[in-house]
């Protein structure tokens, strides 16, 4: 799922209030991070779980002399799979 803006208002002081609709992994792996970077550290941030969909993930094992390392597996976006062909290390 890619994220979906669903509200946009502008207040005084050019303060803004955004509304977004984003996986909880999105959200997991930096983006307040990114926002706060964005921001200088002036951002807040609050999230609201709505409901469990289901995702069209696919688990990415890393090789190491061809043998599969659990601790370096990754679950992806099938998307992301198509963009990253396998690489040789």
């Amino acid at each position: 799922m890619v994220s979906i803006l669903h509200n946009d208002v502008q207040f005084v002081f050019s303060q803004k209030q955004k509304e977004i609709e984003m996986p909880l992994r999105e959200l997991v792996r930096g983006f307040f991070d990114r926002v706060k970077k964005a921001s200088s550290g002036y951002a807040s941030l609050s999230y609201e779980f709505l409901e469990e969909r289901p995702a069209d993930v696919v688990r990415l094992d890393i090789l190491v002399a061809d043998e599969a390392v659990p601790a370096f597996a990754r679950v992806i976006h099938t998307h992301t799979q198509t963009t990253h062909p396998a690489q040789h290390i």
